[in-house]
Protein backbone atom coordinates (compact mmCIF):
# COMPACT_ATOMS: atom_id res chain seq x y z
CA UNK A 1 0.00 0.00 0.00
CA UNK A 2 3.06 2.41 0.71
CA UNK A 3 4.65 1.73 -2.13
CA UNK A 4 1.61 2.45 -4.43
CA UNK A 5 0.97 5.53 -2.66
CA UNK A 6 4.92 6.36 -3.22
CA UNK A 7 3.84 5.70 -6.98
CA UNK A 8 1.10 7.87 -7.61
CA UNK A 9 2.69 10.58 -5.87
CA UNK A 10 6.03 10.14 -8.39
CA UNK A 11 3.50 10.23 -11.56
CA UNK A 12 2.09 13.36 -9.71
CA UNK A 13 5.32 14.92 -9.13
CA UNK A 14 6.33 14.09 -12.69
CA UNK A 15 3.29 15.58 -14.26
CA UNK A 16 4.23 18.71 -12.42
CA UNK A 17 6.76 19.21 -14.12
CA UNK A 18 6.63 17.59 -17.48
CA UNK A 19 3.51 19.60 -18.42
CA UNK A 20 4.16 22.78 -18.02
CA UNK A 21 7.51 22.46 -20.01
CA UNK A 22 4.87 20.06 -22.81
CA UNK A 23 2.48 23.28 -22.74
CA UNK A 24 5.15 25.95 -23.68
CA UNK A 25 7.03 23.79 -26.31
CA UNK A 26 3.48 23.77 -28.08
CA UNK A 27 2.62 27.62 -27.91
CA UNK A 28 6.67 28.01 -28.78
CA UNK A 29 5.88 25.11 -32.04
CA UNK A 30 2.47 27.58 -32.30
CA UNK A 31 3.91 31.08 -32.77
CA UNK A 32 6.84 30.23 -34.29
CA UNK A 33 4.59 28.56 -37.05
CA UNK A 34 2.21 31.68 -37.10
CA UNK A 35 5.39 34.06 -37.78
CA UNK A 36 6.78 32.03 -40.28
CA UNK A 37 3.96 32.41 -41.78
CA UNK A 38 3.79 35.91 -41.28
CA UNK A 39 6.91 36.38 -42.90
CA UNK A 40 5.85 34.20 -46.24
CA UNK A 41 3.13 36.64 -46.54
CA UNK A 42 5.20 39.73 -46.42
CA UNK A 43 8.10 38.20 -48.63
CA UNK A 44 4.55 37.68 -50.73
CA UNK A 45 3.35 40.78 -50.64
CA UNK A 46 6.63 42.65 -50.81
CA UNK A 47 7.22 41.11 -54.34
CA UNK A 48 4.65 41.18 -55.50
CA UNK A 49 4.64 45.01 -55.01
CA UNK A 50 7.44 45.40 -56.88
CA UNK A 51 6.28 42.99 -59.56
CA UNK A 52 3.36 45.45 -59.95
CA UNK A 53 5.30 49.07 -59.39
CA UNK A 54 7.66 48.26 -61.96
CA UNK A 55 4.80 47.96 -65.00
CA UNK A 56 5.23 52.16 -64.14
CA UNK A 57 8.13 51.69 -66.25
CA UNK A 58 6.30 50.17 -69.50
CA UNK A 59 4.71 52.81 -71.77
CA UNK A 60 2.36 50.72 -72.37
CA UNK A 61 0.78 49.73 -68.60
CA UNK A 62 -1.26 52.29 -66.72
CA UNK A 63 -0.08 51.63 -62.96
CA UNK A 64 -2.48 53.15 -60.25
CA UNK A 65 -2.07 54.69 -57.03
CA UNK A 66 -2.97 52.21 -54.95
CA UNK A 67 -4.00 48.51 -55.10
CA UNK A 68 -7.99 47.76 -55.18
CA UNK A 69 -9.43 44.59 -54.39
CA UNK A 70 -12.80 43.75 -55.81
CA UNK A 71 -15.06 40.62 -54.99
CA UNK A 72 -16.50 38.79 -58.32
CA UNK A 73 -17.67 35.65 -58.41
CA UNK A 74 -16.79 34.24 -54.94
CA UNK A 75 -13.15 35.33 -56.13
CA UNK A 76 -11.11 38.56 -54.91
CA UNK A 77 -9.38 39.43 -57.58
CA UNK A 78 -6.36 42.61 -57.14
CA UNK A 79 -5.74 45.25 -59.64
CA UNK A 80 -3.10 48.09 -59.96
CA UNK A 81 -2.54 48.37 -63.55
CA UNK A 82 -3.86 48.51 -66.94
CA UNK A 83 -2.66 47.58 -70.56
CA UNK A 84 -3.17 50.85 -72.79
CA UNK A 85 -1.36 52.40 -75.68
CA UNK A 86 0.47 55.77 -73.94
CA UNK A 87 2.77 56.11 -77.39
CA UNK A 88 5.64 55.10 -79.43
CA UNK A 89 8.01 52.58 -77.75
CA UNK A 90 11.24 54.42 -76.39
CA UNK A 91 14.04 52.08 -75.82
CA UNK A 92 15.90 51.93 -72.13
CA UNK A 93 12.74 54.85 -71.06
CA UNK A 94 13.59 53.31 -67.57
CA UNK A 95 16.62 55.45 -67.29
CA UNK A 96 14.96 58.47 -67.17
CA UNK A 97 11.93 57.90 -64.62
CA UNK A 98 12.61 58.99 -60.82
CA UNK A 99 12.26 56.57 -58.20
CA UNK A 100 10.36 57.48 -54.85
CA UNK A 101 10.91 55.46 -51.73
CA UNK A 102 7.82 57.17 -50.31
CA UNK A 103 5.40 56.05 -53.20
CA UNK A 104 6.64 52.51 -53.46
CA UNK A 105 5.82 52.46 -49.92
CA UNK A 106 2.39 54.20 -49.92
CA UNK A 107 1.62 51.49 -52.97
CA UNK A 108 2.52 48.43 -50.54
CA UNK A 109 0.43 49.89 -47.70
CA UNK A 110 -2.12 49.56 -50.18
CA UNK A 111 -2.19 45.84 -50.42
CA UNK A 112 -1.29 44.93 -46.36
CA UNK A 113 -4.75 45.90 -45.30
CA UNK A 114 -5.16 42.09 -45.74
CA UNK A 115 -1.88 40.82 -43.78
CA UNK A 116 -2.60 39.01 -40.64
CA UNK A 117 -1.99 40.69 -37.00
CA UNK A 118 -2.71 44.20 -38.04
CA UNK A 119 -3.07 46.72 -40.96
CA UNK A 120 0.51 46.71 -41.55
CA UNK A 121 0.97 50.20 -40.56
CA UNK A 122 3.87 48.61 -38.38
CA UNK A 123 5.85 47.85 -41.23
CA UNK A 124 8.97 49.92 -42.15
CA UNK A 125 9.53 49.93 -45.72
CA UNK A 126 13.33 50.66 -47.51
CA UNK A 127 14.08 50.95 -51.35
CA UNK A 128 16.12 52.69 -54.19
CA UNK A 129 16.43 52.20 -57.35
CA UNK A 130 20.44 51.61 -59.31
CA UNK A 131 20.95 52.05 -62.97
CA UNK A 132 23.54 49.35 -64.52
CA UNK A 133 23.47 51.51 -68.45
CA UNK A 134 21.29 48.35 -69.77
CA UNK A 135 19.14 47.87 -66.69
CA UNK A 136 17.91 49.31 -63.84
CA UNK A 137 17.48 47.43 -60.60
CA UNK A 138 14.37 47.90 -57.90
CA UNK A 139 15.88 46.85 -54.18
CA UNK A 140 13.58 46.77 -51.22
CA UNK A 141 13.19 45.72 -47.63
CA UNK A 142 10.19 45.39 -45.83
CA UNK A 143 10.51 45.31 -41.71
CA UNK A 144 7.54 43.98 -39.38
CA UNK A 145 6.88 44.28 -35.62
CA UNK A 146 4.28 41.70 -34.65
CA UNK A 147 3.30 40.71 -31.10
CA UNK A 148 1.78 37.29 -29.69
CA UNK A 149 -1.56 36.89 -28.17
CA UNK A 150 0.12 35.91 -25.12
CA UNK A 151 2.96 37.75 -22.89
CA UNK A 152 6.03 35.92 -22.56
CA UNK A 153 7.89 38.33 -19.84
CA UNK A 154 7.37 36.58 -17.52
CA UNK A 155 9.63 34.16 -19.09
CA UNK A 156 12.56 36.66 -19.72
CA UNK A 157 11.14 36.68 -23.33
CA UNK A 158 10.51 39.58 -25.84
CA UNK A 159 6.68 40.67 -26.40
CA UNK A 160 7.61 41.63 -29.97
CA UNK A 161 9.32 39.74 -32.53
CA UNK A 162 10.73 41.44 -35.76
CA UNK A 163 10.42 39.71 -39.52
CA UNK A 164 11.53 40.60 -42.59
CA UNK A 165 11.95 40.34 -45.84
CA UNK A 166 13.45 41.32 -48.84
CA UNK A 167 13.07 41.78 -53.30
CA UNK A 168 14.21 42.96 -56.19
CA UNK A 169 13.29 43.46 -59.26
CA UNK A 170 15.03 43.91 -63.02
CA UNK A 171 13.53 46.35 -65.22
CA UNK A 172 14.73 46.04 -68.82
CA UNK A 173 13.93 45.71 -72.09
CA UNK A 174 15.36 43.04 -73.59
CA UNK A 175 14.26 42.48 -77.04
CA UNK A 176 15.32 46.39 -78.13
CA UNK A 177 18.78 45.41 -76.41
CA UNK A 178 19.20 42.26 -78.83
CA UNK A 179 17.82 44.78 -81.69
CA UNK A 180 20.75 46.77 -80.73
CA UNK A 181 23.92 45.16 -80.17
CA UNK A 182 23.19 43.20 -83.60
CA UNK A 183 22.61 46.32 -85.03
CA UNK A 184 26.21 47.49 -84.10
CA UNK A 185 27.34 43.75 -84.39
CA UNK A 186 26.12 44.32 -88.63
CA UNK A 187 27.46 48.33 -88.91
CA UNK A 188 31.19 46.97 -87.51
CA UNK A 189 31.39 44.31 -89.49
CA UNK A 190 30.85 45.88 -92.57
CA UNK A 191 34.38 47.83 -91.53
CA UNK A 192 37.63 47.06 -92.71
CA UNK A 193 38.69 46.89 -89.23
CA UNK A 194 34.89 44.55 -88.50
CA UNK A 195 36.51 42.55 -91.19
CA UNK A 196 39.94 42.23 -89.50
CA UNK A 197 38.43 40.90 -86.43
CA UNK A 198 36.31 38.59 -88.11
CA UNK A 199 39.22 36.55 -89.85
CA UNK A 200 41.04 36.87 -86.58
CA UNK A 201 38.17 35.22 -84.69
CA UNK A 202 38.09 32.80 -87.61
CA UNK A 203 41.61 31.80 -87.48
CA UNK A 204 41.39 31.57 -83.60
CA UNK A 205 38.47 29.05 -84.50
CA UNK A 206 40.60 26.98 -86.76
CA UNK A 207 43.20 26.67 -84.25
CA UNK A 208 41.60 25.58 -81.30
CA UNK A 209 39.55 22.59 -83.75
CA UNK A 210 43.00 21.65 -84.64
CA UNK A 211 43.79 21.74 -80.79
CA UNK A 212 40.76 19.88 -80.35
CA UNK A 213 42.04 17.06 -82.60
CA UNK A 214 44.94 16.20 -81.71
CA UNK A 215 44.85 16.15 -78.26
CA UNK A 216 41.74 14.33 -78.76
CA UNK A 217 39.93 17.20 -76.46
Amino acid sequence: MEEERKEKGYIFVEAVLVFPVCILIILALYYAAIFMCQKANLQANLQTALVYYSSQYDPYVGLDDQMSYSLQSGTQEASASSYEVNGALFPYRFFGMDFSEDNFASFFDSMSGYMFFDDGSNITIEANAENYVIYRKITAQATQVVQPAISFSLLGLDDSMTISAGGQIVVSDQDELIRNVDMVIDIVSQTEFGQKVSELIGKCTDLYAEFKEKFKV
